[in-house]
């Protein structure tokens, strides 16, 4: 596993084919050490995936305790990453796009 964390970028990023924006975020899958539900560690290192350390992200724990399965522990860590993300707000060309207190 290269990541201990929830991934968020804190900028939308623009899709190339039009007005479009993606929002990126990384849930980690654990291995079956971190979780009972985890997949087998693969026994070599994934070159395209980096611990989360930059300043381009946020990190958050990803409590893999909490859930019983990986379909529970994905789709928990991309709320979560999500909600996060528009609560503490994504740049955007200059400008902050983020959740209205009502």
């Amino acid at each position: 596993m290269e990541s201990n964390f929830i991934g968020i970028h804190k900028k939308f990023l623009r899709h190339p084919l039009g007005r479009e924006y993606e929002m990126m975020i990384s849930p980690p899958i654990p291995d079956n050490r971190q979780a009972p539900y985890g997949i087998p560690p693969l026994g070599k290192k994934i070159k395209a995936f980096r611990p989360i350390k930059n300043v381009r992200f946020h990190a958050l724990d990803p409590e893999f305790h909490k859930y019983d399965n990986l379909e529970q522990c994905i789709l928990a860590s991309a709320i979560k990453a999500i909600d996060f993300g528009f609560t503490k707000g994504f740049a955007c060309y200059g400008k902050k796009i983020k959740f209205q207190d009502l």
